[in-house]
Formats: C-alpha cells, structure tokens, sequence
C-alpha cells in the first residue's frame, strides 16, 4: 500500500498527500492525512482506522465492515517520519481546516 513512498523523504511525502488532498487532525491517528490516504485506497467502509505503533514501524488498518476484516500494513520510515512530524505540527498545509 505504501511503495509508493518508500523512496521519498517525510517532506516528500507531505508534499504527495498535500497533492492528493488528504488532510487531517495532528495527534489523532484516525484523522491523520495518512488515516484518509489509506481510507481513499481501501475498498472496505464504510471505516478505516489507521493506528501507528510506538516505534513508527507499523500501521494497523482496521476496517469495520461486516465481516470485521483486519488488515496489517507495514510502512516505509519516510511515513513513520511523516507521522512523527504532522504530529509535531511541522505540516501546518495538511491540517484540516
């Protein structure tokens, strides 16, 4: 889900999301611009809820559906690095308005 980024930095991959209009709340990992990247991917709905590990190194992607699929999705460290940053308020552009 996420090769597309595994060669970008965490300001290019701002800068990715930015161009794709996923936008979000900082400190909220369902309400993360990677949390609406994710959402706009995954045919499941009408729910994803994206949440990252301490580390940085996973995201799980629950999907309420009705057979209630859980799927786990690694992630390259430019997302990890994103999260870290969006979270610190360092992309002030991909907070939602």
């Amino acid at each position: 889900m996420f090769e597309e980024f595994e060669e970008m930095t965490p300001e290019e991959v701002a800068r990715r999301l930015e161009e794709g209009g996923h936008t979000g709340d900082r400190n909220q990992p369902h309400r993360c611009p990677i949390a609406q990247y994710v959402a706009s991917k995954v045919p499941a709905k009408p729910f994803t809820l994206v949440l990252t590990g301490t580390e940085g190194t996973r995201v799980r992607t629950d999907m309420y559906t009705p057979d209630r699929t859980d799927v786990d999705y690694a992630h390259p460290p430019s997302v990890a690095g994103f999260i870290r940053a969006f979270d610190a308020g360092r992309y002030p552009f991909l907070e939602e308005k």
